[in-house]
């Protein structure tokens, strides 16, 4: 019986371990998205502003 318990209580910890590790994994793909979007904005506005800056001249 103390066998049984342990095996079950092995088995939930793999499963909560797994179910954190899916969550790191969804928040550190989430906020790797999120900074490329803004380096792509930061890259188009400064092309726009240098476009900008050569017509003037």
């Amino acid at each position: 019986q103390k066998i049984f318990q342990m095996k079950e209580n092995a088995l939930k910890d793999i499963k909560n371990i797994s179910v954190k590790i899916s969550m790191e994994t969804v928040e550190n793909l989430i906020k790797n998205s999120i900074d490329k979007n803004k380096l792509e904005k930061i890259y188009d506005d400064s092309l726009k502003q240098a476009k900008t800056a050569l017509k003037r001249n």
